[in-house]
Order: C-alpha cells, then sequence, then structure tokens
C-alpha cells in the first residue's frame, strides 16, 4: 500500500477511530514497556486481570462503537506505530487484550520456524472463527512453542 493510499485512509478516520487510535498507542507503549519489564506468562495474566476489571468494561473508550474489523485495523496500526514493521507480538498481545476486553474466546500463540541459515519466531491471535494477525495460516509454517488462552475459552 503506498503512502498516498495510507494517508487517504488515515484522512477518513471519524473522531472516534481517532481517540480509539490513540489510546490503543498509549496502550502498545505500556506493553512494550511491560515486555521490558515482565516475563510474557507474566504480562498475559495482567492482561486478562486489567481485561476483566471494571476498568476493561470501558477501556478503550468507544471500543463498542466500531466494528471488530475497524477495531483490528486500529490495533495494527497502533502496534506498526509504535514498533515497526516487526510488530507481531505487539499486535497479537494488543488484539489478545481487545478480544479478552469483549469476552471473546482468543488463544495467543508463539511459534518458530528454521530455514538452512535462521530461525524465525511469529506471534498470532487463534479464535474460534478466525487466524488474526496473519496473511495466511502461519499455525501451518511456524511451529507453536507457547499459548495462552483467555478465560473466555
Amino acid at each position: 500500500m503506498s503512502i498516498l493510499n495510507k494517508l487517504q485512509r488515515l484522512a477518513k478516520l471519524s473522531l472516534c477511530d481517532w481517540v480509539l487510535l490513540g489510546q490503543l498507542v498509549a496502550f502498545a507503549v505500556l506493553l512494550e514497556v511491560g515486555l521490558r519489564l515482565f516475563s510474557l506468562p507474566s504480562l498475559v495474566q495482567m492482561l486478562l486481570r486489567g481485561a476483566h476489571s471494571r476498568l476493561g468494561v470501558v477501556f478503550p473508550l468507544f471500543q463498542h462503537k466500531v466494528e471488530r474489523s475497524q477495531l483490528f485495523e486500529s490495533a495494527f496500526l497502533a502496534a506498526r506505530i509504535v514498533r515497526g514493521q516487526d510488530s507481531c507480538l505487539l499486535c497479537s498481545l494488543l488484539l489478545f487484550w481487545l478480544l479478552s476486553v469483549r469476552r471473546e474466546s482468543a488463544a495467543l500463540l508463539i511459534g518458530v520456524r528454521k530455514d538452512t541459515k535462521r530461525l524465525y519466531s511469529h506471534a498470532w491471535i487463534e479464535t474460534p472463527s478466525m487466524i488474526k494477525n496473519e496473511v495466511y495460516d502461519h499455525s501451518q509454517v511456524f511451529f507453536p512453542l507457547l499459548r495462552f488462552f483467555n478465560e473466555n475459552v
């Protein structure tokens, strides 16, 4: 997607979308800090506790006013803004948290694959109806090493 197309998409965002995106960017920054301070299992547990708290019912603001696909696009964009191209873990953590806030079943997976010279890692979300953060089904390419379920599974 060209930079012009991206700018045109951003120009079409409503005030509600901008507020939601700003909150997701701020939360993505907190997740980045959390990834440096806590182990991944501890951070996932904190996300789940927060998603099921009173604050989790209302934060992020306006999340219930947008469609699920727009919420996911905002999460992808927020992760890219904070982390750049290599944002699969951050994006997957955001999606896992958002699905947990919405009381939707989800699993966060961390997997690896090896070619002749390199070892690659990837993070993705699986729900009963889809695999998110995917161009194609990475669960067929990456061997899952870690799997975290939210309490809705």
